[in-house]
């Protein structure tokens, strides 16, 4: 739209789908100006294929590798930052919560674009070899480029 003509309202509605032992799951709707219809927001997803050393998916023998993307429609533990214009992710694997993907959305131009995604494929609680001062990298970035994360 050009700029004397007056903001487009999108609103965000945020739909419970499922509930999980230690996570929920939700979608979102908005409503195009001028119309009564709401639409299923869709999110980019990056889709990955883990080579792991062991049996207990503990370590991985490279980067996560990126086949492509899908588009999902619900999003596990979703937050919506207003000032932002960002949802963000967190999805558990386990309970535990040593393995996980985590990502975040950008308002632009009247749909949410992929800004970062993260995950750390690996089933293993590095948490005391953190206490103990071991550096072990777990977690990649994936999007916007694969890059391995200090933990």
């Amino acid at each position: 739209q050009d700029q004397d003509s007056p903001d487009n309202i999108f609103p965000l509605v945020q739909l419970y789908c499922f509930s999980g032992a230690y996570q929920s799951g939700y979608m979102y709707l908005t409503r195009d100006p001028g119309s009564a219809t709401f639409r299923l927001i869709s999110f980019a997803m990056p889709r990955l294929d883990y080579d792991y050393t062991d049996e207990n998916f503990t370590t991985l023998k490279g980067p996560p590798r990126l086949l492509g993307y899908t588009a999902s429609t619900d999003l596990t533990d979703p937050d919506y930052d207003p000032e932002s214009r960002t949802i963000s992710m967190h999805a558990k694997w386990r309970g535990i919560g040593d393995a996980w993907t985590s990502g975040v959305w950008k308002f632009v131009d009247g749909q949410f674009i992929l800004e970062e995604f993260n995950v750390d494929p690996t089933y293993e609680d590095n948490s005391e070899a953190t206490a103990n001062g071991e550096n072990r990298w777990s977690s990649w970035q994936v999007y916007p480029q694969i890059k391995q994360n200090p933990d």
